[in-house]
């Protein structure tokens, strides 16, 4: 378009620009509709309340003793970061550890309001372990932890009584310490 034309009709042109503009925005955001994905985290349940949804690490990583039972949360988040509300699908449980025990499917119901904690997850093997839950009807919907499993206390093999005195001698002394630290005026 020559300048002659842009002073001829300066408000049909900018009305056309901006029309194209419109169009333009409209087109680029109805064309990517936003997923749930879904969240594993040992956080409480409370923390998934905005603002405090964990996209903090501490959330994102958890710690478990081998074969002790622990719960976890398990959240479906829409694109902004904020729980799924309307979230009503199942979710399977997997884990890279082949001997864990885990808990049945789970499916989530109106009043979980997307985020619902689940009992009965327990690892078996120490090392670095991972869990996945993933939507039933739906595999790309998953979510992954990952989890540093410690040894069993039991497992640790001793020589002799000794490292077992030893080992109560000081959760006895850990013990005596948290008192004095709770204790008034320390």
């Amino acid at each position: 378009m020559d300048s002659t034309a842009l002073t001829r009709w300066p408000g049909s042109t900018l009305r056309a620009a901006a029309a194209f503009f419109v169009l333009l925005l409209a087109s680029t955001t109805l064309s990517a509709a936003p997923a749930t994905r879904l969240v594993v985290s040992d956080c409480p349940k409370c923390s998934f309340v905005p603002p405090i949804c964990p996209t903090f690490r501490s959330c994102l990583e958890a710690f478990a003793v081998a074969r002790s039972p622990f719960p976890l949360t398990i959240a479906a988040m829409d694109a902004a970061g904020l729980p799924d509300t309307g979230y009503g699908g199942t979710v399977v449980f997997s884990s890279s550890d082949s001997t864990a025990i885990l808990p049945p499917p789970f499916s989530f119901a109106p009043e979980d309001a997307g985020v619902a904690v689940v009992n009965g997850f327990v690892l078996t093997q120490a090392g670095t372990q991972t869990i996945t839950a993933t939507d039933a009807g739906d595999p790309a919907v998953s979510g992954t932890l990952r989890v540093s499993v410690a040894p069993d206390v039991t497992s640790i093999p001793t020589t002799s009584g000794a490292a077992s005195v030893a080992m109560a001698g000081a959760l006895a002394m850990l013990g005596l310490w948290l008192s004095w630290r709770r204790s008034p005026g320390n």
